[in-house]
């Protein structure tokens, strides 16, 4: 298929650059999990508002998209690229920030040339609450998976582009009358009741309109209305509250943010404390909004993805590739989609499946974190 890639522009015509957005490093950083890496062509695609989107990085370093189908219409292409600007909140000056930042941190200082680019999106309030009920204790390539199971069963098929079907992203209405054992059928685990009982207790307040319409309110409120909800504990509220609900100064506290606080900012391993208890999260909270003021929690990100082993600067020679444990193996005629509702299958020797690190001699797609790969 001859795809028609058009700059992305802001409303003011100016055209977006890498440096304003760095795909990469905003797909990949753990905010949002549904991103497909099409390595053969380096790009990346979603289905996006009933379309499916592409987006790459051009020689000259600008950002581009292509969209299937394409747009009826002028209007309807104007509007289509306005979301995609809303969604990359690329109005915001992030140079401004980051300037401001780096006089306020010699650490920040330190990571802000790597990660350059690094946006904090605006995503839909209900997918991410979906997103990061999942992100418990677990890993970036396992919640993509799980994300990529939920919109193969019960979203709706957009289209295809290089053998990947896209999914919409389930509404909520699609999981008002799924069960709590068809969840966990699919490898949700424990999480499987917080869905059950939190798409109920969403329906009872007015369904996804109410969780939208916590959007822009005080922080105490939005955080009490995500409170509210099962599988939803202070972590993962600050997250909705920080990449969906226009609070930037939410402070999400997991083992990074724990480990960057004592170690290069307290100087301690503990700091006394054996434990992350409500008063230690709120002490780390304020610190970095204290430290970064009203948009703390932007700027804790780029330090947070910093200290991701996968962002981590590279070495000059790459190890060799080498197999895990986990590693499968799945036959020529096998397609990607079938393997992503269950990564048990059968070993031969034409395709491998890896983890993100594969390498990069091979022709693959990256689905979430994870590549299947055709060797040439």
């Amino acid at each position: 298929m001859l795809l028609n890639w058009i700059p992305l522009k802001l409303r003011t015509g100016v055209e977006v650059t890498s440096r304003m957005l760095n795909l990469r490093l905003t797909l990949f950083n753990g905010q949002v999990f549904d991103w497909v890496h099409f390595a053969e062509g380096n790009y990346y695609g979603n289905s996006f508002h009933s379309a499916i989107v592409l987006l790459r990085e051009s020689p000259t370093n600008l950002i581009e998209y292509a969209r299937i189908p394409p747009a009826a219409d002028p209007a309807a292409a104007v509007e289509y690229e306005a979301k995609l600007i809303d969604y990359f909140n690329l109005e915001e000056n992030y140079d401004l920030l980051i300037d401001d930042w780096i006089k306020r941190d010699d650490r920040f200082r330190a990571v802000s040339d790597r990660f350059r680019g690094l946006r904090i999106i605006r995503q839909d309030p209900f997918h991410c609450l979906v997103g990061f009920i999942i992100s418990q204790n677990n890993n970036i390539a396992r919640i993509s998976s799980l994300i990529h199971k939920l919109k193969l069963k019960y979203g709706t098929l957009i289209g295809s582009h290089e053998e990947i079907a896209f999914h919409s992203f389930p509404a909520l209405e699609n999981f008002t009358s799924v069960s709590e054992k068809e969840f966990r059928d699919l490898g949700l685990g424990y999480r499987a009741k917080f869905f059950v009982k939190s798409f109920g207790k969403i329906k009872e307040l007015g369904g996804e309109q109410w969780l939208r319409g916590l959007r822009g309110k005080a922080k105490e409120d939005v955080r009490e209305g995500l409170l509210g909800l099962d599988g939803v504990g202070p972590k993962v509220a600050d997250c909705i509250a920080l990449f969906s609900m226009d609070r930037p100064e939410s402070i999400p506290v997991d083992t990074h943010v724990w480990q960057i606080y004592h170690r290069d900012y307290v100087r301690s391993k503990t700091n006394g404390s054996k434990s992350l208890t409500a008063k230690k999260y709120e002490e780390i909270t304020q610190f970095f909004q204290d430290r970064f003021g009203e948009k703390a929690g932007w700027a804790h990100s780029y330090l947070f993805t910093g200290d991701l082993r996968e962002f981590k600067e590279e070495k000059k020679e790459k190890a060799p590739l080498k197999r895990r444990k986990d590693d499968v193996i799945i036959s020529e005629e096998e397609t990607p989609e079938k393997v992503l509702p269950s990564t048990r299958r059968k070993r031969s020797k034409n395709c491998l499946l890896y983890t993100s690190d594969a390498a990069d001699d091979l022709l693959c797609v990256d689905l979430g974190g994870r590549r299947i790969i055709k060797k040439k």
